[in-house]
């Protein structure tokens, strides 16, 4: 739920919350998670300057 709370914070242009809870992810076993985490990653690039 915290990944997709982020992408509030993506659409204003901060990234780090989403840069924080990927690297606390990573060695999540639910495949979901990674799965929303590469979602909200690609929007993030998306939207980068």
């Amino acid at each position: 739920m915290a990944v997709i709370a982020a992408a509030f914070a993506i659409r204003q242009g901060h990234f780090d919350d989403i840069l924080l809870l990927a690297a606390r992810l990573l060695d999540d076993k639910e495949d979901l998670s990674h799965k929303t985490v590469g979602w909200m990653l690609r929007d993030a690039v998306e939207r980068l300057p």
